[in-house]
């Protein structure tokens, strides 16, 4: 069969991956007024939750308040304090610095006015500025948080913030005290929140009736699966359940303090499955899970990110499951569109690592067996796949042994991470370039040391940008824990010094296997989410743009 054309029928022999797209369990605890605890998987957050009330109207039980104070159960080991404004039904100066006291994992995070206010000098403080007009993004102990200045009123002096929160796949959205009145319906619209695709809605009570614009800005402009009402309490009218439940049958409404709802899974039926990417909703500056429950699972390790086709219709990814007691499973999983819709995840009969080129006509990857170090490649024909062949990217050089993480430009240059003796660096990997020549690739180069740092810094998982103006990589250079760097090219060939994307991108936990979207728009990476479990997660590209224009001005170069 060499050389001749054969048909893979890629429907035959496939395996369902997790048909859930929540990955986490997710519990909503009331706390009182309009403070809430919630458990997403092993993150705890608070929301204007740590406050005591006013004798005489409403007051958090004493018991509770003791919890909280002291950072018991269910307030032990929470991640993240967040408080919207900085008024008295919503926060207690001094009982926010006693949970901190007894929670020393825990931080704060608010507007930067409250935060000002607060005057701690600790790094346990963050403040955001967000403005009517452009959102603020952070990653907090894990959590990805965007801030959106919504005005509690025409009293400007204080500043109330919204909160996006989004933690493994899961999204909350919570409004803080948001007057509606200080927006246009076109305005509010345009901070694009039911593009975030959001979980749990956090609204004030006295916006869920049957106002018409009140219903407007909620269904409309924020939308969510559930809608969770807020601020029992200290308004007029008074919170009315009746009202609430005639408009909004399913809203989760508490009768008591510390009660407890636990969100349903979501279930993916893949036939609605549409669209680019899924029909997923783009990201913004902040990275989210991409394709949880699909690509992403919480069984697997996503070892790489997904690779799609140049007209975005099929993909390919690696997804390792791992075994205590036998060797690591290695399967290559694959998708296709047919008819605008998404089939259900198969195995693929071609190996790891896969990646496109660039005009979708060859399939790279790294077989099973004994060439599982010698990348190769599959054509496509209009009735199938042709019978893979080694790429031969090694074949003239003595050293790399191996090559790994294909990444091609568009004039067929190819940049891998590969193994040789005493690089110097760990596992001796090192970052190489071998040009397309005549139809056969010359000899690899080792790229220079401001990529490839050397005193056992680890350097791999490359992505060269198309026309070859940027190469993005994973390393632990820096003290870094894995991160993801960038380096760019200038025209005479060298390389600039290595950037770190910064910390919305990296994390404590380990990122790498960096890659664009073929459409140049989004750039995709995986992050270790604990053991065995690495998702794929994804962002707005446009944060490379602003590294470069941060970190560096071809013009200044020479």
């Amino acid at each position: 069969m060499k050389g001749k054309a054969i048909i893979i029928v890629l429907l035959l022999s496939y395996i369902t991956v997790s048909t859930y797209a929540q990955k986490e369990k997710v519990e909503v605890t009331y706390v009182g007024n309009a403070g809430f605890l919630i458990n997403i998987g092993d993150k705890k957050i608070l929301i204007d939750a740590l406050f005591k009330g006013f004798a005489g109207e409403y007051e958090i039980p004493q018991e509770i308040q003791d919890k909280l104070a002291k950072a018991q159960a269910p307030f032990d080991d929470v991640d993240l304090i967040l408080v919207t404004h900085a008024h008295g039904d919503h926060i207690d100066p001094d009982m926010v610095r006693q949970h901190l006291q007894n929670n020393p994992k825990a931080i704060f995070a608010s507007t930067q006015q409250l935060v000002d206010a607060l005057n701690d000098s600790t790094n346990r403080w963050i403040g955001f500025k967000p403005t009517k007009e452009k959102s603020e993004s952070k990653v907090i102990n894990g959590i990805s948080v965007e801030a959106f200045y919504l005005p509690h009123g025409t009293d400007a002096r204080i500043i109330n913030i919204g909160f996006l929160i989004s933690v493994n796949g899961v999204t909350v959205f919570q409004t803080g005290d948001v007057d509606f009145d200080q927006f246009t319906f076109e305005e509010f619209r345009s901070l694009q929140l039911p593009e975030k695709m959001i979980d749990l809605s956090f609204i004030q009570h006295f916006y869920l009736t049957n106002d018409s614009l009140s219903k407007k800005f909620v269904n409309d402009a924020i939308g969510g699966r559930y809608i969770i009402p807020i601020h029992y309490y200290f308004t007029t009218p008074p919170f009315d359940t009746n009202i609430v439940r005639q408009n909004y049958p399913d809203a989760i409404i508490f009768k008591e303090e510390l009660q407890s709802w636990q969100m349903p899974l979501k279930e993916i039926k893949f036939s609605n499955l549409r669209g680019d990417y899924f029909g997923q909703a783009p990201p913004g500056e902040m990275p989210v899970v991409f394709a949880p429950g699909t690509i992403s699972t919480d069984t697997t390790i996503e070892h790489g990110s997904p690779t799609f086709s140049p007209d975005g219709n099929e993909v390919f990814w690696q997804s390792n499951l791992r075994h205590q007691e036998k060797e690591t499973e290695i399967l290559c999983m694959t998708m296709r569109q047919i008819d605008g819709r998404w089939t259900k995840p198969e195995t693929s009969p071609f190996g790891g690592m896969p990646a496109f080129s660039l005009d979708g006509k060859r399939l790279y990857f790294l077989p099973q067996g004994k060439e599982k170090d010698i990348p190769h490649f599959v054509e496509k024909q209009r009735n199938g796949w042709v019978e893979p062949k080694p790429v031969g990217i090694i074949d003239n050089s003595s050293e790399p042994k191996n090559a790994y993480a294909l990444s091609f430009t568009r004039n067929g240059t190819v940049y891998f991470f590969g193994q040789a003796e005493d690089l110097g660096t760990m596992n001796n990997f090192g970052i190489y370039r071998a040009e397309f020549i005549d139809g056969e690739y010359a000899k690899a180069e080792l790229l220079p040391q401001s990529i490839n740092a050397i005193d056992g810094v680890l350097n791999w998982t490359p992505f060269i940008a198309p026309d070859e103006s940027y190469l993005l990589f994973s390393s632990n250079r820096l003290n870094a824990q894995q991160d993801i760097f960038i380096s760019f090219r200038r025209s005479d060939g060298t390389w600039t010094e290595a950037y770190n994307l910064g910390e919305t991108i990296n994390t404590n936990r380990g990122e790498r296997f960096p890659t664009l979207s073929p459409d140049g728009k989004y750039l995709f990476f995986t992050r270790w989410v604990k053991q065995g479990n690495e998702d794929v997660m994804w962002v707005s590209a446009k944060i490379i743009d602003e590294v470069k224009k941060d970190a560096f001005n071809p013009a200044n170069e020479q």
